[in-house]
């Protein structure tokens, strides 16, 4: 039972970060997408996915930290 909460709260986290990187990037997502779209699909392009990428490498960075910073009790 331990692992299901550690993994539900790591999605519920991750869905947080992901919204939280998206309102802040908002206002940059046309330039990213113009970049990305030069030499990527349109699916690429769109604002979910660049939300999603976002999200996924703050929450992977915070992950790290989070592991470096706790003891060996987890």
């Amino acid at each position: 039972m331990g692992r299901i909460k550690t993994l539900s709260a790591a999605a519920l986290l991750g869905f947080v970060v992901g919204v939280l990187v998206y309102l802040v990037a908002k206002p940059y997502l046309p330039k990213l997408r113009r970049i990305l779209l030069k030499g990527l699909p349109a699916v690429i392009g769109a604002d979910w996915f660049l939300a999603g990428v976002l999200g996924a490498i703050t929450f992977v960075i915070a992950l790290v930290v989070w592991a470096y910073t706790t003891g060996p009790e987890w």
